[in-house]
């Protein structure tokens, strides 16, 4: 009886102290040890709820850094900061924790008035990704026009296929701004469609839309060019001068025979971009371009011939040269061009020949293609164009003897610096800079002093690249 007393009694003292110690557990005055995560937590969130400006856009950064969903309802609250640098920074901060509570909030600052809180909405939705689509698909039919544009924007970069129809369904929107981004949303959705919505925006006769519908063709990529090929054809000179513009971009070497036929197009836009996109494709273009040269069409022709000197292949020299002897004026003017841009010393005699041409276009293309190419060879014939009766002859003669920096046109050069047209006293003055012959300082310092200002500062210019000690002093005291 005694030993189960005793025993009742240790076993209500042990529940005594069991109790005693679990309310010392809940009930104790004592805080937690908080983790370092946690502490940060506190320090960032007072932060943002009292900080000056700089301190809220701080804490909001660090959070957004900590991903701690405990974090979003205050972010949320900082969306709405009056100051839009911390607005725009809880927005992103949101985008980077990622949680859905914040989705409906993110999708209203797509109205916003202030663009850069719109464009950080998107990226965070962005992130948010595929369940933000539900959210998103009711702005398509919001009656502002700038908030379906954000709306399918979003939509679009998000990628989701399953939007396909919402967006295809704004590519007829009456809002141009609207419809190239839905146009371009479902090429970012990989949708076949997209090509063809884009290329009848490059009819448009508002350039930016054009520009919209070029870029986004552009980022489609290999994928558009069948497409864009076929605009080539199209009975809309916009959409024939875009196309062309784009595959010269693009480098579609698939596009070179139907860029060809483009340079007997009507549109002479049309004609000089193919023969630019041409030259942009290269090498791989020119046998094919150089059959243009047969054409009966002088417009062909002459787009060739441009197309040859971008292209810049010296494999076309000898079909370009017997063009410098053609009645056609503007097809030697052309071929003279051309040759100057594809630096063939192979083409100096022939050039050197038409530089005594009765042609005053095609003396001054000569004279500027001897420049390009650069053969000495061609500093004598230059030298005695230099008194040519016209003045853009000699404009071009100088500045070409300033390319081939030749001594032996110093004289003749120095003797131009009182031609009575003022580019031919400037490019004079330059060549000599050019040669640094010290034969040309005093000439040159007597230019300081000329009413024109362009010639005067030719000059200055010239006698500091020659650089002699007299060329120097002389211009120590025209700076007094």
């Amino acid at each position: 009886m005694v030993r189960n007393m005793y025993r009742f009694w240790v076993f209500l003292m042990a529940l005594t102290v069991l109790i005693l110690s679990v309310n010392s557990l809940v009930f104790s005055d004592e805080p937690k040890q908080l983790t370092s995560e946690q502490l940060a937590l506190r320090k960032y969130i007072g932060m943002l709820q009292t900080g000056d400006e700089t301190e809220r856009r701080e804490a909001c950064y660090q959070l957004g850094k900590m991903k701690n969903p405990e974090a979003v309802d205050y972010l949320l609250t900082a969306i709405d900061d009056t100051a839009l640098s911390v607005s725009k920074s809880a927005i992103i901060a949101l985008g980077e924790i990622g949680d859905p509570r914040a989705i409906e909030p993110l999708v209203q600052k797509l109205s916003s008035y202030d663009e850069w809180i719109r464009k950080a909405a998107t990226d965070a939705l962005v992130i948010l990704g595929s369940q933000a689509i539900n959210a998103l698909l009711p702005l398509l039919e919001n009656e502002n026009p700038a908030v379906r544009e954000r709306a399918v924007i979003t939509l679009g970069l998000i990628g989701d296929p399953k939007v396909t129809e919402a967006v295809r369904a704004l590519v007829d929107d009456p809002d141009q701004q609207v419809s190239i981004a839905a146009s371009n949303a479902l090429a970012q959705l990989g949708s076949s469609e997209a090509v063809s919505a884009l290329m009848e925006k490059l009819g448009s006769l508002d350039y930016f839309i054009q520009t919209q519908a070029k870029q986004a063709i552009l980022q489609i990529g290999y994928a558009a060019i069948p497409e864009v090929i076929s605009g080539l054809k199209s009975d809309s000179v916009e959409v024939r001068r875009c196309s062309a513009d784009i595959l010269g971009q693009m480098k579609a070497e698939e596009a070179i025979l139907p860029l060809v036929s483009a340079l007997s197009d009507i549109d002479e836009v049309t004609r000089k971009t193919a023969a630019l996109a041409l030259g942009a494709i290269g090498g791989a273009a020119v046998s094919e371009v150089l059959t243009a040269l047969d054409s009966d069409n002088n417009n062909t022709v002459l787009s060739a011939i441009n197309a040859l000197g971008l292209i810049g292949s010296s494999s076309a020299t000898e079909k370009l040269l017997p063009f410098l002897s053609v009645k056609t004026v503007s097809l030697q003017v052309a071929a003279a061009t051309a040759l100057g841009e594809i630096k063939d010393p192979q083409a100096t005699d022939a050039l050197l020949l038409a530089l005594t041409s009765k042609e005053n276009q095609l003396r001054e293309a000569a004279a500027t293609a001897l420049g390009g190419i650069g053969a000495v060879t061609a500093v004598d014939g230059l030298i005695n164009a230099l008194s040519d009766k016209f003045e853009n002859v000699r404009r071009a003669v100088a500045y070409a003897l300033g390319q081939l920096k030749s001594p032996l046109a110093t004289t003749a050069l120095i003797t131009a610096l009182k031609d009575k047209d003022i580019i031919v006293r400037q490019n004079s003055a330059w060549a000599l800079g050019e040669i640094k012959s010290s034969e040309a300082v005093r000439p040159l310092s007597l230019l300081l002093g000329d009413k024109n200002e362009g010639v005067a500062k030719r000059a200055y210019e010239a006698l500091e690249k020659i650089g002699t000690s007299e060329a120097l002093e002389i211009l120590e005291k025209y700076a007094q």
